[in-house]
């Protein structure tokens, strides 16, 4: 029941982005305000140099919430039998706030698992790993 309300709420933000992406498509083929006699050419701004991406690690802490698999589970040839919930990233409950991430990637980051992975979980361990990950994310 959780899965189904995660789903249904990222089916709700898929269709919102829908629309708004309908929309920017409409603004950018709406004709240009400006006339040539009106139009100032505005320089381009020099391209920023890219900043590195650091690589983030962290430290060997057990799991907040170890959930026991009751239907394990066998995902590219390894058998899942138990999954580590971690608290979220910032970036990532950031994200999901600013819509760019949905909340089912975020649960699978925490879970440290693919989302196909999430999906192929059974009832109730889909609702336990779930719970505990949307507990965790309201906590940061």
């Amino acid at each position: 029941m959780t899965m189904d309300i995660v789903r249904q709420a990222d089916d709700e933000w898929e269709e919102r982005e829908e629309i708004f992406e309908r929309l920017r498509q409409i603004a950018d083929e709406a004709p240009a305000l400006a006339t040539p006699d009106t139009a100032v050419a505005t320089p381009e701004p020099a391209p920023t140099p890219a900043t590195p991406r650091i690589v983030v690690t962290y430290a060997g802490r057990p799991a907040p919430f170890i959930v026991h698999l009751e239907n394990p589970l066998i995902a590219d040839g390894d058998v899942i039998e138990t999954i580590e919930i971690q608290p979220p990233a910032f970036g990532d409950t950031q994200a999901v706030r600013a819509r760019v991430m949905t909340r089912h990637e975020m649960i699978a980051k925490q879970a440290g698992i693919d989302a196909q992975v999430l999906d192929a979980l059974r009832s109730p361990d889909d609702e336990r790993v779930v719970g505990a990950a949307l507990l965790m994310a309201q906590e940061a």
